[in-house]
């Protein structure tokens, strides 16, 4: 079972309705059938835990940041597996420099709750394909069905034009919410909340 998440996480996605959105919905809709692992929407977490008193003051916080943010290149490198709930096979994402300091930048500007033993593990970029509490041998048949039906999933890249806000607040995957999009570089138009 799934930990409690306070709060909002913030992701970047692949485009809605493009190709590669959905090859990786596909991807996780197949093995969320095979394995009985819940079905979430294809994304990247750039933080999770982020607390703020409403979807609102979330989207202020990012905004702030992306402001001075052009939009991120987010590139898969490989599919690879961890004994880790949220992390158990995923497509591994390039650890640009664009990437690592929105993270930074985004870390430094958004609350999150006080660390606690352990201390939070450090940014790993990812695209997870399947949660859940697998095997190590069926976390690794998984990643190489993958690899080997979905060749075209590294190397695969898309253009991060604004950064997704959801409350994942709860055990139940179903229940997360988009609850507001920022885009990158501070435009004129508003946060969609």
């Amino acid at each position: 079972m799934a930990t409690s998440i306070p709060g909002f996480s913030l992701w970047l996605a692949p485009p809605k309705g493009s190709e590669l959105e959905g090859s990786l919905r596909a991807v996780i809709e197949h093995y969320s059938e095979e394995t009985g692992a819940p079905k979430f929407d294809p994304h990247v977490t750039l933080l999770g835990s982020v607390v703020a008193q409403s979807a609102e003051d979330a989207a202020a916080a990012v905004a702030q940041v992306l402001r001075t943010h052009a939009p991120v290149d987010v590139r898969f490198t490989h599919i690879v597996t961890r004994d880790q709930y949220f992390q158990c096979v995923m497509a591994k994402v390039a650890e640009t420099p664009e990437l690592m300091q929105l993270h930074a930048a985004l870390r430094a500007a958004c609350p999150q709750p006080p660390p606690g033993p352990p201390p939070p593990p450090p940014f790993w970029p990812h695209l997870s394909l399947v949660y859940g509490a697998l095997d190590a041998p069926t976390r690794e048949r998984i990643a190489a069905d993958i690899a080997r039906q979905h060749p075209d999933i590294p190397g695969a890249r898309f253009l991060a034009r604004n950064v997704e806000i959801w409350d994942t607040a709860y055990d139940d995957i179903a229940q997360w919410a988009r609850v507001a999009v920022v885009p990158f570089g501070g435009g004129s138009a508003p946060p969609e909340v």
